[in-house]
């Protein structure tokens, strides 16, 4: 009999992106509902206030909001203009003053050298004492088991 390969480990800055997203997800609704004119679509994901390449709020809570699969992709793309940048922090401001000047006013702390493994314990941590309100994927779903069980 051939011996199962064993398993990939995930390497510490996706871990840490999926135990964020997880987080941000388990409100388990679109935050964006009424807010916003199109109609919601798809399924749930963590949209990062400040693009995800700001790896300085990478991982903050604060820099997350979470939404559909619909408004989060017109956003990505709208957010590639100046004039679409404008217009995602002027409807942040409108919608979340609380989470949009933490994140534009920089209030929080700049890193030099990232410890994405300190990264991930802190949002394990977190995951739980998280309620969780969604369902996730097989593969989340064994991430949240792996966390909660030790």
């Amino acid at each position: 009999m051939i011996p199962k390969p064993s398993k990939r480990k995930i390497p510490p800055m996706k871990y840490a992106d999926k135990l964020w997203s997880i987080i941000i997800r388990s409100c388990g609704k679109c935050e964006l509902v009424g807010k916003f004119p199109h109609v919601c679509a798809g399924a749930l994901q963590g949209m990062h206030l400040d693009g995800r390449t700001n790896y300085d709020l990478r991982h903050e809570l604060y820099n997350g909001i979470c939404g559909c699969q619909g408004v989060h992709t017109f956003w990505t793309f709208r957010c590639k203009t100046s004039v679409g940048q404008k217009e995602w922090e002027r409807f942040l401001e409108g919608n979340f003053p609380r989470k949009h000047l933490r994140v534009f006013i920089g209030e929080y702390p700049k890193q030099v050298k990232r410890d994405y493994m300190k990264i991930a314990e802190r949002l394990e941590a977190l995951l739980r004492v998280t309620i969780i309100h969604h369902t996730y994927s097989k593969a989340d779903q064994k991430i949240i088991d792996e966390v909660l069980n030790g």
